[in-house]
């Protein structure tokens, strides 16, 4: 039997010593694995015998936890939606870092500030807006009246699979029950001691829009930390640079520190990169560099 006879599917939900795939012909079976198969949500497969097999990823999103160990949150993603809100606070550099994350897996990210029925939250949102919606989407949403979910919505219309990321308690969860009428995903409060969210999502599994496109839910993480680039490879996907006039630096691979002729620090001294964007890039080339060692 060649690979293009076998039972083919996409695993659409992950509880460590198991995964639910669903085939080609609509069902939906659960199949064993072992605990460290490496198969993750959003995976393609086929049945070799009993025996579950993965089909190439077109897209990794990989996270480095604060122990330095490297993870695959989700496969075959179109888009990765970062949620954020006042409280619980995310890392400070966060967003930046899931943002290099995404865009060095092709994946294109886009920000979800959530509950927006908190005056503190919309107060982020219009401190996150200017910063980054020249260089891809931020919507504003809660999930109380439903506000801005229908726009965020509209954005997966198009067929586009894709996941949120944020820490525990930010609301995730609560965001993609809004969006899928027909689950309940279990949802938590905060941490009454030090306001840092309780983790609610401990599988991964794959929702379909009723308005076209695919969620993936994942479990919430405490930091999203860049793995798998190189120091010279951050600058390009850093969302701090996308806007700058056009312009080259001397050397190929310049990293936009010390080195001559560097258009970027050029933009830097005439003020058309602010001095912010340029602290952050700085601060995520360090903790490459630490990474790499």
């Amino acid at each position: 039997m060649t690979n293009e006879d076998k039972r083919k599917g996409i695993i659409v939900g992950h509880y460590g010593v198991a995964v639910d795939v669903k085939f080609d012909d609509g069902l939906i079976e659960s199949i064993r694995v072992k605990r460290k198969s490496g198969h993750v949500v959003g995976d393609y497969i086929y049945m070799d015998g009993n025996f579950l097999k993965r089909m190439e990823r077109n897209t990794i999103v990989h996270r480095r936890s604060q122990g330095g160990s490297t993870h695959v949150v989700a496969s075959n993603l179109d888009v990765l939606g970062i949620v954020v809100s006042s409280t619980p606070v995310s890392p400070k550099g966060f967003i930046d870092r899931t943002i290099v994350a995404a865009r060095s897996s092709s994946v294109n990210p886009f920000i979800v500030v959530n509950k927006s029925d908190l005056e503190s939250s919309v107060t982020l949102y219009n401190e996150i807006k200017p910063v980054y919606e020249s260089s891809i989407p931020v919507f504003l949403a809660n999930t109380i009246d439903n506000n801005g979910i229908d726009s965020i919505k509209n954005y997966f219309s198009a067929g586009l699979r894709g996941a949120f990321v944020g820490v525990s308690g930010v609301g995730k969860s609560s965001i993609l029950n809004s969006m899928c009428k027909d689950i309940e995903l279990v949802t938590g409060e905060l941490s009454y001691r030090n306001e840092k969210g309780r983790h609610t999502t401990t599988t991964s599994t794959l929702h379909e829009l009723d308005t076209g496109g695919e969620l993936i839910d994942t479990p919430g993480f405490r930091d999203f930390g860049v793995a798998n680039i190189l120091v010279d490879e951050l600058s390009e996907y850093y969302c701090g640079f996308d806007n700058l006039k056009e312009g080259y630096c001397k050397f190929r691979n310049c990293l936009h520190v010390n080195e001559p002729d560097c258009h970027v620090k050029s933009c830097l001294e005439s003020n058309e990169l602010s001095e912010s964007r340029y602290e952050t890039y700085l601060s995520l080339l360090s903790d490459i560099k630490k990474s790499s060692i």
